[in-house]
C-alpha cells in the first residue's frame, strides 16, 4: 500500500482525487468553449486528436523504456503487435473509435450546455 495507508483511506482518496480530476476537466472543457465573437474557437475533434497523439507518444516512450530505448527492438516489437497480431489490433480499434466518437460528442454537449448541467447529465448516464 501507498505510504501506509489502509484500504479505507487510499479507497477514500482515490475517489476524492477522481472527483476533483473530473470536474477540473469538465470546468477546463467548458471554459475553453466559451463563445467569444472577438476570438475564433478551436475545432473539437482538433483537441480530441490532439489529445489522443499526446496519448500515443506516452505510451510510445514507457514501450521504448521497457526495450532500454533500443528503437529496433521496438520497432520490431511494433510490427509483430500491430501487423503481425491484426486479430488483436482489430480486436481493440473498435473500442478506440468509439471512444474517440464519444470525445468529439462531449465537447458538442459542453457547447450547448453549462457546466453543471452537463456534469449531472454525464452523472447520471
Amino acid at each position: 500500500l501507498l505510504l501506509g495507508m489502509t484500504n479505507s483511506t487510499l479507497k477514500y482518496l482515490s475517489i476524492g482525487i477522481l472527483i476533483v480530476q473530473n470536474t477540473a476537466l469538465v470546468l477546463a472543457m467548458r471554459y475553453s468553449r466559451i463563445k467569444d465573437p472577438e476570438t475564433l474557437q478551436y475545432l473539437p475533434s482538433t483537441a480530441v486528436v490532439v489529445s489522443e497523439c499526446i496519448k500515443m507518444i506516452i505510451c510510445l516512450t514507457v514501450i521504448a523504456s521497457d526495450f532500454n530505448f533500443n528503437f529496433t527492438t521496438v520497432l520490431n516489437f511494433l510490427y509483430q503487435q500491430l501487423f503481425v497480431n491484426f486479430k488483436e489490433t482489430a480486436k481493440v480499434s473498435v473500442p478506440a473509435i468509439l471512444y474517440t466518437i464519444q470525445n468529439n460528442l462531449l465537447y458538442l454537449a459542453l457547447s450547448n450546455l453549462n457546466a453543471a448541467t452537463f456534469q449531472v447529465y454525464l452523472l447520471g448516464s
